[in-house]
């Protein structure tokens, strides 16, 4: 890795993670004037079965051996897309740092997938320096994903009642598949949506909160909905929230949503929250912004088509 004179690279470690959100909030504060909740992002990625961090991740330290800069490459199913993220302390900008970084991400992409068609880097919308950093490297934009907020300090609206369908709680195991089934159906035809490992899936409904986890059933007991949540250092997270075709707009997202409020608030998560494609042809954002959801930020995803070309 080519760097400037006195840093070092080397794969991020368990210890670096509290120095690692340390750096994504410094550059979060400096490039949108926030600091999102990163912790359990960051160490879920960590865990993931499919992320090496000697092979997947690294650290840019400084010459005083203060973190300088992170970077991560994941991907489901390397064959189709991998993601590249790189975050670069304001203190340290302006040197080469992310150039350096961008280079080993594509170089391991070709190493993880010789024929891997796309590579994708998400960066802030403010962080111009990145946007034209990807631009001169061949990367175009393709999106822009919001950050929705939502405060829980209030009454939060009941769930309301639908004919033919039931809002429920999921129950483990009986529910491990046919909740995977109906996610995955779900997003298909979605933008940048790959399948989801299922080993993935199963290992992580073994121990996931059951209050913030809903299903949708139809009369005829056919799930027809879902949506995941969790509490990411307070916050109540919607990880994801599906509904098949034939059951879309007849009230079955919002009630899934609220019934993830009602949940958030019942922990005492003062705000929701969630990412959603600003491009979603399913009305997604609209469902959101009608539930009391606004756009706390903006990501930008860039894509490289043909890495290594």
């Amino acid at each position: 890795m080519n760097l400037p004179a006195g840093y070092s690279a080397r794969p991020a470690e368990i210890g670096d993670l509290d120095a690692v959100v340390e750096l994504v909030k410094a550059a979060d504060l400096a490039d949108a004037g926030v600091q999102d909740p990163v912790r359990e992002h960051l160490q879920y990625t960590w865990e993931r079965a499919s992320v090496s961090l000697e092979r997947d991740t690294r650290v840019v330290l400084a010459p005083d051996g203060r973190l300088a800069a992170y970077a991560n490459v994941e991907g489901n199913h390397p064959e189709l897309s991998l993601e590249l993220w790189v975050r670069v302390h304001p203190a340290h900008r302006g040197g080469g740092l992310g150039s350096a970084l961008l280079d080993w991400g594509e170089a391991l992409s070709l190493e993880r997938s010789p024929t891997v068609p796309v590579l994708r880097n998400s960066v802030s919308h403010e962080d111009a320096v990145a946007h034209d950093l990807l631009e001169a490297n061949g990367y175009a934009q393709v999106r822009v994903f919001w950050h929705m907020l939502c405060d829980l300090d209030g009454a939060v609206e009941p769930v309301p009642s639908l004919e033919g369908i039931e809002i429920r709680r999921y129950e483990h195991p009986g529910d491990v598949r046919t909740f995977y089934d109906v996610l995955e159906e779900s997003f298909l035809g979605h933008w940048g949506m790959e399948p989801y490992p299922y080993e993935d899936h199963e290992r992580e409904m073994a121990t996931w909160d059951p209050d913030l986890a809903w299903l949708a059933i139809a009369a005829d007991g056919r799930v027809v909905g879902g949506t995941l949540g969790t509490l990411v250092e307070g916050t109540g997270w919607v990880d994801i929230l599906g509904v098949l075709v034939p059951f879309r707009r007849r009230g079955v997202g919002r009630a899934l949503l609220l019934a993830q409020f009602a949940s958030f608030a019942a922990k005492g998560a003062p705000i929701a929250a969630l990412n959603v494609d600003s491009g979603n042809d399913t009305g997604a954002p609209s469902l959101y912004a009608a539930a009391g959801m606004r756009v706390h930020r903006a990501w930008d995803v860039f894509e490289k088509q043909e890495p290594g070309r």
